[in-house]
């Protein structure tokens, strides 16, 4: 069964009634341990702080602001309450990496350790790729220095004209407008000067988010596709033991974001849901959940 999100303005409504920014007072300490399976792992460590501009660190010296975007929008947050209960996993061994995440968000402490033993941890894994990374990727003694053109995308600028707006300029980026806000700091993003240079992000990667996790048969899960094409028409597929469900397609916005939600009938089986979105220019991305008995 599938209702689209009806209720994303009242959701930004509520969101802007907050007055705490979730990025303030936030510093967090990475240590990862990654590498292919194949080959030895190595430890890895970095640290970020989203105070005021994004930095990092690291491994995460070179995308903050996309590790940033997580805090944000309370996806650590999230899974760190999702670890705080208990979960329905599958023992599908996604690999032997493994992470801790340690600090403050908002002044609040974090202590979050993300192992891919089970399909939890490696979907939690693949929810904060932007703070961990990529699990096979880290750096390894037997490998050779990685080329120039494997490295993580670099910023770009961007000299603002007359007639312009943060809305045309970030779909030309195919980025966010609140990107675009978070890496300048600008103060007033309805006004641009005309001759100012901006500091445009790169384009973060592809990302499927399910929200919750897990919940009992009945419950409505948020799909959320972050990395589209804007104006991609994009259609989710749910799988499970009791076979494929398809929803209509559904378009991105201007900064690449599509929202649907799949709601799970009150008979539906206790197990792993698998989600795969694909988009009509070639995004594609998959996460899953959890539906556990009442």
């Amino acid at each position: 069964m599938w209702r689209a999100a009806a209720a994303v303005v009242a959701g930004l409504l509520l969101a802007a009634c907050g007055s705490a920014d979730p990025a303030a007072s936030t510093r967090l300490e990475v240590d990862a341990t990654k590498g292919s399976p194949s080959t030895v792992l190595t430890p890895s460590e970095a640290t970020l702080s989203c105070d005021g501009t994004p930095t990092g660190t690291g491994f995460l010296q070179d995308h903050p602001i996309e590790a940033c975007a997580l805090v944000r929008h309370g996806v650590i947050q999230r899974i760190a309450v999702q670890h705080s209960r208990t979960r329905e996993c599958a023992q599908i061994y996604g690999g032997p990496q493994h992470a801790r995440i340690r600090g403050t968000i908002a002044g609040d402490k974090v202590d979050l350790t993300v192992t891919r033993a089970d399909s939890c941890g490696t979907h939690d894994w693949d929810t904060l790729q932007q703070l961990l990374g990529d699990p096979e990727g880290g750096p390894s003694a037997a490998a050779p220095a990685a080329p120039a053109t494997t490295a993580p995308p670099a910023a770009t600028s961007y000299v603002v004209k007359r007639g312009d707006t943060l809305v045309a300029i970030a779909k030309q980026f195919g980025i966010t407008v609140d990107a675009i806000v978070f890496a300048n700091g600008l103060d007033d993003p309805n006004h641009l000067a005309e001759g100012t240079t901006l500091v445009i992000p790169p384009r973060p990667a592809v990302q499927l988010t399910v929200t919750p996790g897990d919940g009992p048969p009945g419950s409505a899960f948020a799909l959320e596709l972050d990395g589209a094409q804007p104006s991609e028409n994009v259609r989710f597929q749910v799988s499970s033991s009791n076979g494929k469900y398809a929803g209509p397609p559904h378009t991105a916005t201007p900064d690449g974001v599509v929202q649907a939600s799949y709601q799970s009938a009150s008979d539906d089986a206790a197990g792993v849901y698998a989600v795969v979105a694909r988009g009509d220019r070639g995004t594609t991305a998959q996460a899953s959940f959890r539906i556990g008995t009442t």
